[in-house]
């Protein structure tokens, strides 16, 4: 979207939502509208538009935040692609683990990318084959419910990096110089000691103030 595009969508929100933007600034507006347009450049008006008033029909209290049409902008595109949802995926690794008794390589293979990373190997699939039906739908349901929205987030930021080579190059470069600083650790008394020492060393050598007879005595 461009500029004059935001504005449009912004406008909508603010016919429809009395609350929005009210007691607003022309500061705070200029600065609403670069916000959209930096988080929206990449999307077609059309979509975004779309998305929008379908969201102003079941919004009732505030105005949809940029995160939620973004949201429903993914929930879309998901949609007219195919892209299976939460439950087409937990389906699907039920269908594979029940075939994983005796090949459990082969469903492996099968499965798409993000239940490969839930799943991590065969041989993960053959064990929770074995395991007691009730077991497998509650606690490994619910490892999979904890787990599929951030490898769909992880997903998702990884098909926009390879959208901007430069991005992931700058981020990849952060990372490799990037270090942690590690703590001291724990010394043994004699290293106390010598430390100690040393700093009062570096006091003693310090010339005293003016009106000032500093001794320090060591032990």
């Amino acid at each position: 979207m461009n500029r004059e595009e935001c504005i449009k969508c912004l406008t909508i929100l603010r016919t429809t939502y009395q609350s929005f933007a009210t007691k607003m600034t022309a500061r705070d507006a200029e600065s609403i509208v670069n916000t959209w347009l930096m988080c929206f450049k990449g999307e077609p008006y059309e979509v975004v538009s779309v998305a929008l008033y379908d969201l102003i029909q079941t919004k009732k209290d505030f105005a949809p935040d940029i995160a939620t049409v973004k949201e429903r902008i993914s929930e879309m595109q998901r949609a007219a692609l195919g892209t299976p949802d939460d439950v087409d995926l937990w389906n699907r690794l039920v269908k594979a683990v029940s075939n994983s008794a005796y090949c459990c390589k082969e469903e492996f293979e099968q499965l798409p990318p993000i239940l490969k990373k839930f799943a991590g190997s065969a041989r993960t699939l053959f064990d929770w084959s074995q395991m007691e039906s009730d077991i497998f739908n509650s606690v490994i349901k619910g490892q999979f419910n904890k787990a599929i929205k951030t490898l769909q987030e992880r997903e998702e930021t990884e098909k926009k990096l390879a959208l901007n080579p430069r991005l992931k190059q700058m981020l990849q470069t952060f990372g490799a110089n990037a270090s942690i600083q590690e703590p001291d650790g724990v010394y043994t008394p004699d290293e106390i000691n010598t430390r100690r020492n040393q700093l009062l060393d570096a006091i003693d050598a310090m010339p005293p103030k003016k009106g000032e007879n500093n001794e320090i005595e060591k032990h």
